[in-house]
């Protein structure tokens, strides 16, 4: 953390992990486990999200997709996506099929 200007308040760091002695090894191997902007080809069953639609794959895992494209009449049923990941959980999606 840094002491902000001078109201004795402290604010996160850009680069967190580099800066966390307790916690930076820890974080930094997650982050290298888990790469931003692979792309993915996953398939699963699409369902509905808080926010962005959510895809269930076969292992129980559940990734949020941010998609622009129409995939509402595609709930319920075995889609296949290819994306980008974009975040811990979220994948930007360029291309969403039937499978």
């Amino acid at each position: 953390m840094v002491q902000s200007g001078g109201h004795g308040r402290h604010k996160l760091r850009d680069d967190q992990v580099r800066h966390c002695p307790t916690m930076g090894s820890l974080c930094a191997a997650a982050l290298s486990l888990m790469p931003r902007g692979t792309r993915h080809e996953l398939t699963g069953i699409l369902l509905e999200g808080d926010f962005y639609p959510v895809l269930r794959v076969a292992d129980g895992g559940e990734w949020r997709l941010e998609i622009t494209k129409a995939w509402r009449p595609l709930l319920g049923k075995r889609v296949t996506i290819i994306g980008v990941r974009d975040g811990f959980d979220l994948i930007a999606v360029e291309r969403i099929t039937l499978s």
